[in-house]
């Protein structure tokens, strides 16, 4: 009797698997190749399915163990679940609606989801979450990103966690020069991510507790894809943590750094620049003192070994470690990762396809220049499907019903009568063909960046003038369209571009008229702006309003320019002054007061010159006619002449037979 060798736990989920695909057309349809050429694509196959060895069973006794083993499984996953503290007990249905970063209205015991996608163009971090529990934040396949324009005082990061039993899942994070998600508290969960092009995508940032005083305890990264960030896809610090079925790839420096003690399942880890695991852990069962994680299920790939997993091309014995007394594999790994949200009209797309934009734009190159401290080169942009005639590398980038044809969007009529053009055509065209001056071409090309091409030059501004920003577009037939916008050379001058008769472009240095300065727009293109013409001034001057030399501007009628006190340095339009009030004259002072040692008072009784000169002139005068010319021939030596003269003086000046004057009565 042949001896059996023992099947053990990973051999039977291996055949078990092996009797569903041969259930299912899908599978049984699909290519098994393992190896294909474009290492971009090696990890792809890997996001979906759970990583288990495959054995074809050959025995009845194995097929009932395969059975048997599988209801084990969901015994003990429902039984081990059910004991599990779960991260969103307490959340209840009534979602908070979010639509900008620096939200900060948290409800402990809530959902949170996202309504748009956010784009963080100020301020540290997009979405701050601290001292809270118990709370869900749901993009629903939105993403968090940051405008590309923007500058910051400190680099910025899209989710940072502090708290405890927080979940972030069906997010898109990306372009955060710090990291993606920063969680400091316990017990977080995040799931269905996708988590790229960050400086960090992930960090636990715990620190050690025997020196600081804290730790982090039980986090959980579950059907995450983690790819293309600058340097680490995952920094895992804490203790207790579970890393299953995520996809970490292609990040610059590390896939999964494992500071301390983890627990692996169901991952990939594949294309990372330096290293996909450091210390080269092997997360081998139960680890050790230098390697206290483990896990099962793990691809783990190096750039020579990584390779296309056509639908269910499993990898081999060698490609993972399992363990003898592993726990059952979660029954959600190969859960599809949220699809990121499309980018819109305008943004950029670096996958260079056009599922990356939003419905109704096409993903096409184009070469940008100008400010010289910005990058200059071939970039994707979102943008509108071209034209007829418009440059082309691909039939999916113009309108419908054209094709790319020679680079050039064309309708099918276009296309026929081009075919008969070019039919006719002797000698054949030379567009395309290497070239050093205009003779290496034929009629109506041009040598252009050493090809032979057409040319069309187009600009926004309509033609030379500094007041309006503009762009110009050299719209080359082959090699990749070249842009120059309008720059600030400084506040008075701006660097113009414009179009030749030629198609070709030139530029020169225009000075900014009229009082006006360089300015740059949103966009980034500068041009001449007028400054804000100054309010009117008003009519006149009301109560209490500065007034002066130097203010055109007349008081209010009833009103006087005067100070409204001693200690005043302005003048202020105010009603004449009260008696007993501040006057620096008696123009300041209500009718019938004088000007008397700054203050508002009634006029003093003067029964004689001599008073009157006593008091400044600043008097009544009180006096008989007999005393009048008694003084008068005082003065004037009894001078008969002179008296009447005098007199006549005297009742010019005020002086009279007041005697009977209720004033002079009371001096």
């Amino acid at each position: 009797m042949e001896k059996r060798s023992v099947i053990g736990p990973k051999e039977l989920m291996g055949s078990l698997k092996h009797r569903v695909q041969k259930m299912l057309p899908f599978y049984s349809s699909q290519p098994s190749s393992r190896h294909h050429s474009t290492r971009e694509n090696r990890c792809q196959g890997m996001r979906n399915v759970a990583v288990v060895k495959v054995s074809n069973p050959q025995h009845k006794t194995e097929t009932m163990l395969i059975v048997s083993f599988a209801v084990l499984i969901f015994v003990v996953f429902f039984s081990s679940f059910s004991n599990t503290p779960p991260f969103t007990g307490n959340v209840v249905q009534d979602a908070v609606q979010i639509n900008q970063c620096g939200f900060n209205r948290w409800e402990n015991g809530k959902t949170h989801v996202l309504t748009q996608d956010l784009v963080l163009s100020a301020g540290i971090d997009c979405l701050n979450i601290q001292e809270k529990q118990d709370i869900v934040l749901d993009c629903q396949g939105y993403s968090i990103t940051t405008d590309p324009a923007a500058t910051f005082r400190q680099p910025p990061k899209g989710i940072y966690l502090s708290g405890n039993r927080l979940t972030v899942r069906n997010c898109r994070i990306a372009n955060f020069p710090w990291t993606g998600i920063s969680i400091v508290g316990n017990h977080t969960l995040l799931e269905h991510n996708t988590i790229e092009n960050n400086r960090e995508g992930v960090e636990v940032a715990a620190i050690p507790a025997p020196r600081f005083g804290f730790s982090i305890t039980s986090t959980t990264l579950q059907n995450n894809l983690i790819q293309n960030n600058v340097r680490f896809g995952v920094v895992m610090r804490g203790y207790d943590s579970i890393v299953r079925g995520n996809v970490i790839q292609g990040n610059g420096r590390t896939g999964l750094a494992l500071v301390d003690t983890a627990v692996v399942e169901n991952t990939v880890l594949c294309n990372n620049n330096r290293e996909n695991l450091p210390d080269k852990k092997d997360l081998k069962c139960g680890g050790g003192s230098n390697n206290p994680s483990q896990g099962q299920g793990n691809f783990i790939g190096t750039l020579e070994r990584c390779f296309v997993l056509n639908a269910l091309a499993w990898p081999t014995e060698s490609d993972y470690q399992a363990c003898d007394q592993a726990p059952p594999l979660s029954p959600d790994v190969g859960v599809p990762v949220q699809a990121p949200s499309r980018a819109p009209r305008d943004a950029a797309c670096p996958s260079h396809q056009n599922t990356e934009c939003q419905e109704g734009s096409v993903c096409r190159k184009l070469f940008v220049r100008g400010d010289p401290t910005h990058w200059s080169g071939s970039k994707y942009f979102c943008k509108g499907p071209m034209a007829d005639g418009g440059i082309c590398e691909r039939n999916d980038q113009c309108g419908a019903g054209k094709s790319c044809v020679n680079q050039r969007c064309t309708a099918p009529q276009q296309q026929g009568q081009e075919q008969a053009q070019q039919q006719e055509q002797q000698p054949p065209p030379q567009a395309g063909r290497a070239c050093v001056n205009n003779a290496d071409c034929g009629d109506g090309l041009r040598c252009l960046s050493l090809i032979c091409q057409t040319r069309v030059c187009s600009e926004t501004d309509g033609g030379n003038d500094p007041a309006v920003p503009g762009v110009i577009t050299l719209d080359n037939s082959i090699t990749p369209n070249i842009v120059s916008q309008d720059t600030c050379q400084n506040d008075a001058s701006v660097l113009e571009y414009f179009c030749l008769p030629s198609h070709e472009s030139s530029r020169q240095v225009m000075m900014c008229p009229g009082g006006s300065t360089c300015q740059t727009n949103a966009e980034g293109v500068g041009a001449c702006v007028a400054p804000e013409a100054p309010p009117h001034p008003p009519a006149e001057l009301s109560e209490n309003d500065a007034c002066g030399e130097n203010i055109p501007t007349p008081c209010r009628q009833g009103l006087l320019c005067r100070k409204s006190n001693p200690a005043s340095q302005t003048l202020q339009c105010l009603l004449p002054s009260v008696q007993g009030g501040f006057c620096e004259s008696t123009d300041h002072c209500s009718a019938g007061l004088t000007c008397q040692t700054g203050h508002c008072l009634p006029p003093r009784q003067c029964r004689t010159p001599a008073d009157e000169q006593a008091h400044g002139g600043d008097c009544n005068h009180c006096v008989s006619m007999p005393e009048l010319m008694r003084y008068i021939a005082e003065w004037n030596n009894q001078d008969p002449e002179q008296r009447q003269l005098s007199a006549i003086m005297l009742v010019t000046q005020g002086y009279y037979d007041s005697l009977a004057d209720p004033a002079c009565q009371q001096a």
